[in-house]
């Protein structure tokens, strides 16, 4: 397994990068891996009192102030080409319908093969390209599977959103209530948006 990141140029503090692995049968498993510089600071040490003290990277115009310090973040960010630990989210996926299968977590030393960065692929990674698993960039197999799932994922947090707006609860709310009157051309709304939705869940992912 291989991760990459995707940042901006200047970014030195790479604290996030993913991963998409074929199993055998068919089956993927995609991979959320963020920094974990906390695997090696013990509560109440000094680096373990500068971090609670700072809390968060501040940034400002021309520069930061970052939570660890500089040779700290040094160890401990995803940089390409070395074994970094990281806490992993794993996913299994059947990539014909996007399902989830199952998920684990786990702390481990994580492969960052490449950090990949925005100036170099927001001109050639287009949501065209995507759609058709097109162009020339680094990853595109990865970056292409990664965009699927997401549309999927998007797909059914939308069913679910018009399932709370439009369901029978939500309709004896708003008659039973004097604000009802404020929203005339909600049914159509919501059938509007309903079929909307079935029609984006049904169009085919390819795999």
């Amino acid at each position: 397994m291989e991760a990459f990141s995707i940042d901006d140029v200047t970014t030195t503090e790479i604290d996030d990068a993913l991963s998409v692995t074929e199993l055998p049968g068919g089956n993927l498993r995609i991979g959320i891996h963020i920094a974990a510089p906390a695997l090696g600071i013990r509560r109440g040490e000094p680096l373990d009192v500068i971090a609670r003290q700072r809390l968060s990277t501040v940034y400002f115009p021309g520069d930061k102030i970052t939570m660890l310090p500089d040779a700290v973040v040094e160890r401990y960010t995803l940089q390409e080409g070395r074994q970094c630990p990281a806490l992993s989210l794993y996913v299994t996926v059947e990539p014909s319908h996007w399902q989830v299968l199952g998920s684990e977590t786990r702390a481990e030393m994580v492969m960052i093969a490449a950090n990949l960065r925005h100036n170099l692929l927001d001109d050639v990674i287009t949501e065209a390209s995507l759609a058709d698993g097109s162009g020339d960039y680094p990853f595109r197999a990865q970056l292409t599977r990664l965009w699927h799932f997401a549309g999927a994922l998007h797909d059914e947090r939308q069913k679910a959103r018009l399932a709370s707006a439009c369901g029978p609860n939500r309709t004896a709310a708003r008659t039973t209530t004097s604000t009802w009157m404020t929203w005339p051309t909600a049914p159509s709304a919501c059938a509007s948006s309903s079929a909307s939705a079935a029609r984006r869940s049904t169009r085919s992912w390819p795999s």
